[in-house]
């Protein structure tokens, strides 16, 4: 994860976090001057908050993220939007992926996931930073940039894609077994745990 990443991270409060998550879900949200409406869904999103957000909070927060390069306002056939730019995207894909854990069932479809990425030396922190998520997430090294795992973890490979701002240099894909690969069967104790 990049160092500025990591301390926007830190100084994110729980509701510009709010805030980020529903102008990522929704994709595009009516900033709240035109949809005074939007003060009671955040206020609903947040529940250790009060219900009730009241509109120039909402302005103050969406303010302060546009600040920051988070969101950008976009206008299209007379209506404004916020949309989350690239920084916000890995912004909040960072914040999940801090909050995510791999599950493991109970039984192995005997298929490995592996991760492949090419990074550049120019943008070696992401690349540090996808390598060390990978390890974090239990992923073992096959060589350099090849990770492998034997359980479903594609939706957490996205979000570390996005917070890594690697989408483009980094691959997830599941395979059948291979030669070999009882090596790192007995590394993730799958013995027990295969499907007949």
């Amino acid at each position: 994860m990049k160092e500025k990443t990591k301390r926007q991270l830190a100084c994110i409060g729980t509701t510009s976090y709010v805030v980020l998550k529903t102008i990522g879900t929704v994709g595009l949200v009516v900033s709240a001057f035109a949809f005074p409406g939007l003060a009671h869904v955040l206020g609903a999103l947040e529940p250790k908050r009060r219900p009730y957000m009241p509109p120039c909070r909402v302005r103050g927060i969406l303010g302060g993220l546009r600040a920051r390069g988070l969101i950008e306002l976009t206008t299209h056939e007379d209506k404004r939007f916020y949309t989350l730019s690239a920084g916000g995207q890995s912004l909040l894909a960072a914040y999940e992926l801090k909050q995510k854990r791999i599950r493991r069932p109970l039984r192995w479809d005997n298929k490995w996931r592996l991760v492949l990425f090419d990074v550049k030396e120019k943008r070696r922190p992401s690349r540090d930073g996808l390598r060390a998520t990978l390890k974090n997430l239990g992923f073992i090294r096959l060589q350099d940039s090849v990770w492998i795992y034997p359980f479903d973890c594609e939706e957490i490979i996205e979000l570390a894609r996005t917070a890594h701002a690697t989408r483009f240099d980094a691959l997830y894909i599941v395979t059948n077994r291979f030669p070999l690969d009882e090596k790192y069967v007995r590394a993730f104790n799958l013995e027990k745990h295969r499907k007949k």
